[in-house]
C-alpha cells in the first residue's frame, strides 16, 4: 500500500499552498493551539495544513486570510494557489483510481496435443510466432484449403504472419488458431499499457527530481550564499509586496485639541460634551476617544506636544536597516485660537525615544534627552548620528515620537527610509488615516510668572470641572492656565 500522506506532499501545488499556510501561521503567530482556536479547527489540522498532508477548506482558509490580515490583491493569489492545489489532488485522485483498474496484462496458455508435448506463448517485448501442431481425425479426411481467385486476393490484405503465426498444414482447425491470436494480442497489448502507466507518472517523476534537486542545491550552496534573499524574492513573486508592516496610535496622556480660529463644535459634538459624566471616567480613552478621532480628522490640532507610537513589523527574512526617520509635509500657520477642549492629563508619564522639534527649520529625528520629572523629556543630538535601527525577520521594532511646538502650528507626515538587506533604499510615509498630524502652540494672553498664573485666550472653551462633567467656559477670552500651556 502506498502511502498517501508523502505522495501529497510531493505535489508541486500542494507543497507550494503548505509553504503559503506556515507563512500565514507565522504572520498570525500564538501557539498552534491559539491559532486553531481563532481558525475554528483543531490543533491536529493546523500541523497536517502546515505539512501539506491535507487541504484546507475554503472557510477556514479565508479565516486564516483575514485573520493575517492579507491585502486583497494578494488574498486572490492565495485563493488561486488553494484551487490549483485542489485540481492538482483531483488528478491525482483521478490516477490513482485508473491505475487501480488496469491490472497486469495476463496472456493465455494455449495446449494441443502434439506428441504428448504442450506448446506454450513466447513473452517478449515482441510476440513471436507460434506453430500449433493439432492431429486430424481419423474419420475427417483432410480438406485441402481452396486457391484464391484474382479478385479476391487482389482485395485481400494478407495479415502480418508476427499476429497470427504461420498456419500449419496439418489442418489446424479454426477455433484452435483464434485461440492463439488471442493469446498473442493479449500479450502485445501489456506494452502499451504500460506505456500508457508511464506517462502518466512522468510529470510526478520529473516534479519530484526537480525539488529533490532544488533541496541538494540549496543544502550544498556556500553559506555566503545570499538564502534569505532568495527567500525574499519567492515571496515577491507570489504577491508579498509589503516590506514593513506599520501599525500606528496616538499616546496622548490627556484629551486636550485645538481648532484654528472660526472652527466650533457642531451641535452633535457639543452634545456629546453635555452629556459626559463622571461614570465616563472608567470607560476606554473615558469615553471621549470618538469625538478625539472625529475631531483630528476633522483639522483639529495636539497643544504643544504630540505623542505618537509606531510599530514595524518585518515581513522580510533579510534585516531591514531603518536608515532615517523624519517630517515631511510640513506646513505652518498662526497658533490656532477658535476653540478649546480642555481634559488635561490624568495618566502616567512620558516614554519617549526620538523627538520632532518644530521650533528648528529643518526639523528631523532627535535623541529624547530626560530632564525631569516634570518636564520629562527635550530634543537633544540628531538621533541617527548616534543609534542604528535593524528589523531582524518578523521582529518588531517600536517607535515612541514625541513632537513639539512653541512659535507655529504644523501639519506633517512622518516618513521612513529603509533599507531591505544590501537593496536600494526604500521608503514609507505615516499619517492619521489620510490626514496630515497637527499640532500648536496654546494662544496665551499672558504667562506664568511666579504666583501670577497665565491665560490663555479662545473663542469658546470647553473645560472638565472637578471630573464630573465637561462645561463651556464663561470667560474664555481669559481662561486661566499655566505651566506648560502658558
Amino acid at each position: 500500500m502506498r502511502d498517501r500522506r508523502g505522495e501529497v506532499e510531493r505535489r508541486p501545488a500542494m507543497a507550494e499552498l503548505a509553504a503559503i499556510i506556515a507563512d500565514l501561521l507565522d504572520q498570525v503567530g500564538g501557539e498552534p493551539s491559539e491559532q486553531a482556536a481563532r481558525l475554528g479547527v483543531d490543533v491536529a489540522t493546523v500541523y497536517r495544513w502546515r505539512k501539506g498532508a491535507r487541504r484546507p477548506q475554503r472557510h477556514p482558509f479565508e479565516t486564516l486570510l483575514r485573520v493575517a490580515e492579507v491585502p486583497p490583491r494578494q488574498r486572490e493569489l492565495y485563493l488561486r494557489k488553494w484551487e490549483l492545489a485542489g485540481q492538482s489532488a483531483r488528478a491525482s485522485a483521478s490516477a490513482e483510481r485508473s491505475s487501480g483498474e488496469d491490472g497486469p496484462a495476463t496472456a493465455m496458455p494455449v495446449e494441443a496435443v502434439s506428441a504428448g508435448r504442450s506448446v506454450v506463448s513466447a513473452s517478449g517485448e515482441r510476440p513471436q510466432p507460434v506453430t500449433v501442431t493439432l492431429p486430424v481425425s481419423p474419420g475427417a479426411p483432410e480438406k485441402p484449403r481452396p486457391e484464391p481467385s484474382p479478385t479476391s486476393a487482389s482485395e485481400s490484405t494478407p495479415e502480418p504472419e508476427a499476429e497470427t503465426g504461420p498456419v500449419p498444414a496439418s489442418g489446424a482447425t479454426p477455433a484452435a488458431v483464434t485461440e492463439v491470436r488471442s493469446v498473442l494480442v493479449a500479450e502485445s497489448s501489456a506494452v502499451p499499457r504500460v506505456a500508457r502507466r508511464f506517462r502518466r507518472v512522468l510529470p510526478v517523476a520529473v516534479a519530484v527530481v526537480a525539488v529533490l534537486s532544488a533541496g541538494v542545491v540549496w543544502l550544498v550552496v556556500p553559506d555566503a550564499t545570499d538564502r534569505a534573499g532568495l527567500r525574499d524574492q519567492v515571496r515577491e513573486r507570489l504577491g508579498e509586496s509589503t516590506d514593513i508592516q506599520l501599525t500606528s496610535r496616538y499616546e496622548d496622556p490627556g484629551f486636550e485639541l485645538l481648532l484654528p480660529s472660526g472652527a466650533r463644535f457642531t451641535a452633535g459634538q457639543e452634545g456629546v460634551l453635555r452629556r459626559w459624566t463622571q461614570e465616563d471616567l472608567g470607560r476606554d480613552r473615558i469615553g471621549l476617544g470618538p469625538l478625539i478621532d472625529e475631531l483630528r480628522a476633522g483639522g483639529a490640532a495636539n497643544p504643544l506636544a504630540l505623542h505618537l507610537v509606531l510599530t514595524l513589523k518585518s515581513r522580510r527574512d533579510q534585516v531591514i536597516h531603518v536608515d532615517d526617520v523624519r517630517p515631511v509635509d510640513v506646513r505652518r500657520a498662526a497658533p490656532y485660537a477658535g476653540t478649546f477642549l480642555f481634559v488635561p492629563p490624568q495618566g502616567p508619564g512620558e516614554t519617549v525615544k526620538m523627538m520632532f522639534d518644530f521650533d528648528d527649520v529643518d526639523p528631523r529625528a532627535r535623541l529624547a534627552r530626560p530632564v525631569d520629572a516634570d518636564t520629562a523629556y527635550e530634543p537633544g543630538g540628531p538621533f541617527f548620528a548616534e543609534k542604528t535601527l535593524t528589523i531582524d525577520r518578523g521582529a518588531e521594532e517600536v517607535l515612541w515620537i514625541k513632537s513639539v511646538t512653541t512659535r507655529d502650528a504644523v501639519t506633517f507626515r512622518i516618513r521612513i527610509d529603509y533599507r531591505v538587506g544590501d537593496g536600494p533604499v526604500e521608503h514609507l510615509v505615516v499619517d492619521d488615516r489620510g490626514h496630515p498630524f497637527a499640532l500648536s502652540p496654546v494662544s496665551c494672553l499672558d504667562r506664568t510668572r511666579g504666583d501670577a498664573m497665565g491665560h490663555a485666550r479662545y473663542d469658546r472653551v470647553w473645560a472638565m470641572k472637578r471630573f464630573r462633567s465637561i462645561e463651556p467656559v464663561k470667560d474664555p477670552r481669559r481662561f486661566e492656565v499655566g505651566p506648560p500651556y502658558c
